[in-house]
């Protein structure tokens, strides 16, 4: 009996040298976060080129807590130590930028691209190659050049891409699929089943809503000539 509780002690020990470790690991990405959403937000002050809309509707910012990434590695299977989660998890930083047309993430991926002091490490469209579930959006992970404690830093920061459609349609997706621990497998199923007849919708929603911008634009254009 004593030999466990000194285990325990131990784990708990193990644990709480871990969580320190994390913590100063995770102000480090905090500090290139900061550098990169106060790019963006230069950027969306400022705007885009000559474009007569801004294409940036919203952007937000979070840090993974402890506990999440916690849960994250025992889903995918990952080594608990701070050298696995510097190594496999690259959205502890993340930033999430919304639009209001789909077209207009392009525009914000070609700015992001431009952006000195990065370097863009993984680059995935789901937008033009849904996933299965059929969610959509755009993303990059990147490293920011940060210099943190004296020393210069390449720390990763995940940024995603959204239309306001494809926002609200994966955040619904993810508290059915995650966040409802008493839903049955037929549930899950019959959500599936809903969420992809919503994909189709949002999908003719901003298809139309890109032709009614594009037709005022035509319009306003005439008046002016």
């Amino acid at each position: 009996m004593e030999t466990r509780i000194t285990e325990i002690e131990e784990e708990l020990e193990d644990m709480e040298y871990l969580e320190d470790e994390y913590d100063e690991y995770a102000n480090e990405c905090r500090s290139a976060l900061r550098i990169i959403e106060a790019r963006l937000t230069n950027l969306q002050d400022t705007g885009i080129g000559d474009n007569c809309r801004n294409p940036f509707d919203d952007i937000k910012s979070r840090i993974k807590t402890f506990a999440s990434v916690s849960d994250k590695c025992a889903r995918k299977g990952y080594k608990f130590t701070i050298d696995s989660i510097k190594e496999m998890i690259k959205d502890i930083a993340a930033i999430r930028v919304t639009t209001l047309f789909r077209d207009e993430i392009y525009a914000i991926v070609r700015a992001i691209d431009l952006l000195p002091g990065i370097t863009i490490v993984e680059r995935e469209d789901y937008i033009k190659n849904p996933k299965a579930n059929g969610y959509s959006s755009y993303h990059l992970v990147i490293l920011v050049e940060n210099l943190y404690r004296g020393q210069l830093k390449k720390t990763p920061v995940e940024v995603q891409i959204r239309d306001k459609a494809m926002d609200l349609w994966a955040s619904l997706e993810h508290v059915i699929r995650y966040k409802n621990t008493s839903s049955r497998p037929c549930d899950i199923k019959k959500a599936e089943e809903v969420f992809g007849k919503l994909k189709d919708i949002i999908d003719d929603f901003d298809s139309q809503a890109m032709e009614l911008r594009d037709s005022e634009i035509q319009a306003k254009i005439a008046i002016k000539s």
